[in-house]
């Protein structure tokens, strides 16, 4: 089958992240990760794209960025490919360096901003490399150094994270520190990391609005829910999940359209949002009516 294109627009935040092939190590050696940061600086500013939270771990690496641009397949692209023949270069090997395409998300809600930043510079203490917050703002390998002490990558986004963290009785290096000791307390839900978690809202999922295991939608997709349920009487809830009345079909057959008209991403993608099988998405869309009505204004 093939792969769909990733969702991406001018000004979008992207969590993106690879893991090595087989789980192998990506990174043997201090050599190694000063030569992935010297590349990732050169091509941060090459595309125009912002670092705002970085982790190097030995089988993975994970990236908060800001892309102006809308250009991250470009910037990952020239990013991975320089480091991997780099790599194989110096170890004297052949073949794909990282697993499969790397994964990246689009956030749509400022609020994951810093759920991901902490998730991100918590990933050597999660791993056992480092113990304690105090080790962790001496440790070369995180952007969190840059944050508590202003050493280190000089091209990391700081004035992104200032704004996530604001009070009146404290410096916004302050509360970012205590939001991450926060974070060190809470334990993931067993069976689901906390990347998993962040990204699905327990709201939608109680009120049956997105499925559990599904990730978060763009915000676009959610007003085109609304448009949808305003226009056939069916509520979100009930187009979500399989079956249902010949309405309900209609609904989520419109709002399946819908989505693939203006969000340009794959039927899958949308299905599992809905709840529906791949097939099923697919067989909607292909049953539609020819000619349908008029097309519904989706403007919010």
């Amino acid at each position: 089958m093939p792969r769909g294109p990733r969702y991406d627009y001018p000004g979008a935040v992207h969590h993106a992240y690879a893991r090595g092939n087989e789980k192998r190590e990506v990174f043997l050696d201090d050599r190694d990760r000063r030569d992935f940061l010297f590349r990732l600086e050169k091509n941060l500013s090459r595309w125009n794209v912002r670092s705002i939270a970085w982790a190097l771990m030995s089988n993975h690496f994970h990236l908060l960025v800001q892309c102006p641009g809308g250009n991250l397949a470009a910037f990952m692209q020239c990013l991975l490919t320089g480091y991997s023949l780099y790599f194989n270069r110096r170890h004297q090997r052949v073949g794909h360096l990282f697993q499969n395409r790397y994964k990246s998300e689009a956030l749509s809600r400022e609020s994951h901003y810093r759920e991901l930043v902490r998730y991100i510079h918590l990933n050597p203490i999660r791993a056992g490399t480092v113990t304690s917050l105090e080790e962790l703002a001496g440790y070369l390998w995180t952007g969190h150094r840059r944050i508590v002490s202003g050493n280190g990558a000089d091209w990391q986004d700081l004035e992104s994270i200032r704004d996530m963290f604001h009070s009146p009785r404290r410096t916004w290096q302050q509360e970012y520190v205590d939001f991450l000791a926060t974070g060190i307390r809470t334990s993931p839900a067993p069976g689901r990391s906390e990347v998993d978690r962040f990204q699905i809202r327990p709201d939608l999922v109680e009120q049956g609005i997105l499925p559990s295991n599904a990730a978060l939608p763009p915000a676009r997709y959610f007003q085109i829910l609304e448009t949808v349920s305003a226009k056939t009487g069916i509520s979100p809830a009930g187009m979500s999940g399989k079956g249902g009345s010949a309405q309900i079909v209609r609904a989520r057959r419109l709002l399946l359209s819908m989505c693939r008209e203006e969000l340009k991403i794959p039927t899958a993608t949308i299905a599992r949002w809905i709840g529906v099988p791949t097939y099923s998405a697919w067989y909607l869309l292909r049953s539609a009516p020819h000619n349908p009505g008029p097309r519904l204004d989706c403007n919010p």
